[in-house]
């Protein structure tokens, strides 16, 4: 920190390995001044590398999540900053409204549309040509909070979930990091979208397509939105 700068403190909220490289990247800028990092997870898988990052770089453990804990940690830790990247839950009311700083939540499309689930596999199956990385305020409602920061990525033909969850993981890298040290963002939204969809967490068309039923390119679209190493691939019958 420097002379006259004040502690931040951070709650983190995250899973999967998007979440660990977020969270690598805050403690790697800031635990370093000083500043004093604090992570919950759920229970689910994808957390081990979360944790890993907890035990050996900060020396503290990862906090299971429940809407309990996070009020409890939101009174004791008084948070500066409340981050959440990946995170599978929605963070009730009442938690949001005891917090008395800026929350922050990445979401991987170019809001307001595409909120929810599975935004990028939703971008290729409906042969969009941009997306992009969003940082937006919380509210009590899904993905429906100020931006404060928004890259746009150009979505190349070879271009899969898989890649694209790479691509704006880079993004969210760049733009949180910025956002943080100089409180404002080098990439303010466009405002220039009128369709605002959302989409639930249920699997596009539950996994598979009847080939009979959609054309080449409706078939190649869904394979490459299915693509993501570790999940199921699209089934074409």
């Amino acid at each position: 920190m420097t002379a006259g700068q004040s502690q931040r403190r951070f709650i983190f909220l995250g899973q999967h390995v998007g979440g660990a490289e977020i969270l690598r990247s805050i403690v790697e800028e800031f635990a370093p001044l000083g500043d004093e990092i604090t992570c919950l997870a759920t229970e689910e898988s994808d957390t081990e590398e979360i944790e890993e990052i907890m035990v050996k770089e900060l020396k503290a453990k990862l906090h299971p999540y429940t809407p309990t804990n996070l009020k409890t940690t939101i009174e004791s830790f008084e948070p500066t900053h409340l981050i959440s990247a990946y995170f599978p839950k929605i963070i009730d009311t009442s938690s949001l409204e005891k917090i008395n700083c800026e929350a922050i939540n990445l979401h991987p499309s170019r809001l307001p549309d595409y909120k929810g689930c599975f935004s990028n596999s939703w971008c290729l199956i409906n042969n969009e040509k941009i997306t992009a990385a969003t940082l937006h305020k919380m509210t009590n409602k899904i993905d429906e909070g100020e931006i404060v920061s928004q890259e746009i990525i150009p979505i190349k033909q070879h271009d899969t979930a898989y890649t694209l969850f790479w691509k704006q993981l880079l993004s969210f890298k760049r733009q949180l990091l910025t956002y943080l040290k100089l409180g404002y963002s080098l990439h303010p939204p466009a405002n220039t979208i009128s369709q605002k969809r959302y989409f639930t967490r249920q699997l596009p068309f539950g996994g598979r397509l009847d080939a009979s039923k959609v054309t080449f390119l409706e078939a190649s679209n869904f394979v490459r939105a299915m693509a993501f190493p570790g999940y199921p691939p699209a089934i074409i019958i």
